[in-house]
């Protein structure tokens, strides 16, 4: 089998640390080899963020509709400098598995997007806790349907049970 080339491997880390890269990507992260590569992508803060606004989106009353909101997030995918941190907001979005049929609100389904943007290379206990006061998450769970004395336990259950520590 041949050896891979110092490209072909940045190549390949650039597939699993984001969503593969353009030529002119590849030779970016190539210029420091592939050390430098990892140390880049690890040092995700570094990089600016993606610079588009959720405004720039809105219709003629100032809504979002849920195609623009999901055009905001491909944007963001497509123009990161933080690759890792995106590819991890995508895993943690398919775990906390949320959809916008039912929360039917484009602008809650962004902030959830953003929350886990937030946590996404940080500590399980810190996103857990964060995405437990998410709007979109609350009302994924049904958790709005709380009242004094007949509680909802769809929200308690399914945190423990899909999100955290499996069933049983």
């Amino acid at each position: 089998m041949a050896q891979l080339t110092e490209r072909e491997k940045v190549a390949h880390l650039l597939r699993r640390f984001g969503l593969g890269a353009s030529e002119a990507e590849l030779d970016f992260y190539t210029r420091d080899g592939l050390r430098g590569a990892i140390d880049r992508l690890l040092d995700v803060r570094s990089a600016p963020e993606t610079a588009v606004h959720n405004d720039d989106f809105a219709d003629k009353n100032g809504q979002i509709q849920l195609r623009s909101a999901q055009g905001i997030w491909y944007l963001r995918l497509l123009g990161t400098q933080r690759p890792l941190e995106e590819k991890m907001t995508v895993f943690w979005h398919n775990h906390f598995a949320t959809s916008a049929e039912k929360v039917s609100s484009p602008i809650a389904m962004l902030h959830q997007v953003d929350t886990l943007r937030e946590h996404a290379l940080g500590r399980f206990e810190d996103l857990l806790v964060a995405i437990s006061k998410d709007p979109a998450m609350i009302y994924w769970l049904d958790n709005q349907e709380n009242v004094k004395g007949k509680p909802n336990e769809n929200f308690g259950r399914e945190v423990m049970e899909l999100f955290t520590m499996g069933i049983g």
